[in-house]
């Protein structure tokens, strides 16, 4: 069944008659409760079953049944947030952050300022200095970008102490965690003087779009690109155990229209005269 607000689907896992709910909170227009979809008279048939789902939506059961198995995948794999749904420092699908934000659980509304995304003068690289809270002047690298709370994670800064993994008899382990900065609270650090700076967004004569220290006039840019292991392409260096990009690309097969074992008779120089009989796949 699909609800006819917000698009979730839901599984008819019952033969009894009853009302199948959406799996998202939050009711028609009100933004709290549970959405009920439909109710529905399962029938023992379950061609009668399918035809009440789809006289339910307006649709008949030959425009239902045309639609596109990737498109249905897609939308049941789509990560549906509710509408007071409280970002963090952990992704949205972790375990982590289904335990802050339980089923049904009402949250104060936080304030964001809105920054486009052409706005944004952070990234994950770049070198900063500390504007605010204990560690005011000290300098770091953005180690994580959170845009949806206008969040940046300074490496070895502002940290806070915690215990994890705590259990009846053992007090668990003492460690350190960066807490985020608000985008006002750092700026970035200009690579002339080392000192922080006021940036403004200009083009190159090349139409290149590039961040400019407003006090120097120097061009700052964008650190390179790092896979979530850290690794940055541009500057790895293949090992003994890595393959090189001249054998990935080395041509060392010939295709051709002979079978398997013709091939290896052509090779080993074994003359064979006779042919096998044709063959016919249906």
């Amino acid at each position: 069944a699909w609800c006819n607000t917000c698009y979730h689907t839901a599984l008819l896992l019952s033969t009894s008659p009853g009302a199948v709910l959406c799996p998202s909170p939050g009711s028609e227009g009100k933004g709290e409760g549970t959405r009920r979809v439909l109710t529905v008279l399962l029938s023992a048939s379950v061609r009668s079953r399918r035809e009440e789902l789809y006289r339910w939506y307006g649709h008949s059961v030959q425009a239902r049944s045309e639609m596109h198995l990737t498109a249905f995948l897609a939308m049941a794999a789509k990560v549906k947030l509710p509408p007071n749904y409280r970002f963090g420092t952990n992704r949205p699908w972790t375990v982590a952050a289904k335990r802050r934000n339980p089923p049904g659980k009402m949250r104060r509304k936080v304030f964001v300022e809105p920054i486009t995304f052409d706005d944004w003068q952070y990234f994950r690289g770049d070198t900063v200095e500390v504007l605010f809270g204990k560690d005011t002047g000290k300098q770091g690298t953005v180690s994580q970008v959170i845009r949806a709370r206008n969040w940046v994670i300074v490496e070895g800064l502002n940290t806070h102490y915690r215990y994890i993994g705590k259990t009846g008899d053992y007090r668990g382990t003492y460690v350190a965690s960066e807490a985020p900065l608000l985008h006002n609270q750092v700026s970035l650090v200009d690579p002339t003087d080392r000192k922080p700076t006021v940036i403004e967004w200009r083009y190159t004569e090349d139409g290149e779009r590039v961040r400019v220290s407003v006090r120097t006039g120097r061009i700052i840019p964008k650190p390179l690109y790092q896979r979530p292991d850290g690794i940055i392409p541009e500057q790895w260096i293949d090992g003994p155990k890595d393959t090189s990009v001249d054998d990935t690309l080395e041509k060392t097969y010939e295709p051709s229209l002979k079978t398997f074992e013709e091939e290896i008779m052509e090779k080993m120089g074994i003359v064979e005269t006779r042919r096998p009989r044709k063959s016919f796949w249906y």
